[in-house]
């Protein structure tokens, strides 16, 4: 059976970093346990309002005054999900460092994607294993990280 995580939680309309690191954790909590898709309600917001007056976080802001939109960090949350894991794409079991805020995913060409974040307030060097090698990171303080193993 297919699972579909289809109501995501919207914030407050500051788009911070803090909320997008919190969203990155959705969205490893959710597809870890089982769902093969995730909707996102809202890709792009004028002015970070919904049409029925709620400020909402968006992956992408336009400013109503200049036109100017602005890449939030939630953009690059499902940027790197969306963009690294292709369509068809199977969850791989990782227990590697860092396993706690990782997914690892085989791809249909046969990559292996790991996707991770280090919420922590400092830099860390961690290694992980793929296939049978073992390959060395440095995972910058609050970030979000992709490794393509091919």
């Amino acid at each position: 059976m297919n699972y579909f995580q289809s109501e995501s939680e919207c914030g407050n309309g500051k788009n911070t970093w803090t909320y997008g690191e919190y969203v990155f954790n959705l969205f490893r909590h959710y597809i870890s346990n089982g769902v093969n898709g995730y909707m996102y309600w809202n890709s792009v917001l004028q002015d970070g309002e919904s049409t029925w007056g709620w400020l909402q976080n968006s992956m992408i802001s336009v400013d109503s005054k200049t036109g100017e939109s602005t890449y939030n960090p939630e953009y690059y949350v499902m940027r790197h999900y969306a963009h690294y894991v292709q369509p068809g794409a199977h969850l791989l079991s990782y227990g590697g460092h860092a396993s706690g805020e990782a997914t690892a995913y085989e791809n249909p060409d046969g990559s292996i994607v790991v996707v991770m974040s280090n919420s922590m307030n400092h830099d860390r060097d961690i290694t992980i294993d793929v296939k049978g090698e073992t390959y060395k990171a440095h995972l910058k303080e609050h970030s979000f990280e992709t490794f393509i193993f091919e």
